[in-house]
């Protein structure tokens, strides 16, 4: 369970939300991996929340809402099933 929770999130890192995130200058690695893993997950508030949000980000980011999750985990799953395919397609041809 623990190891497609980790998958969850990576893809969720992926997306377009997350990658376009623009934090202020300076922050530390481990701070921005948190502050990153709070803004996926419930306690989104923590970061986004007025005077949290501007400790974190230079322009305060959109709610990674659960539909959004949702339809990235969808697509997810769109790949890696293609990719199956593929591998066994070429195993047949082999």
């Amino acid at each position: 369970r623990l190891a497609g929770s980790k998958a969850d999130n990576w893809w969720l890192r992926q997306s377009p939300q997350v990658l376009g995130l623009q934090f202020v200058d300076g922050i530390k690695r481990a701070d921005r991996d948190n502050t990153i893993d709070l803004y996926m997950g419930e306690d989104y508030m923590d970061v986004l929340a007025e005077g949290e949000w501007q400790k974190f980000f230079k322009v305060k980011p959109e709610v990674f809402t659960a539909e959004e999750k949702r339809k990235r985990k969808s697509h997810e799953a769109k790949t890696k099933k293609k990719k199956k395919d593929r591998t066994c397609q070429r195993r047949k041809k082999d």
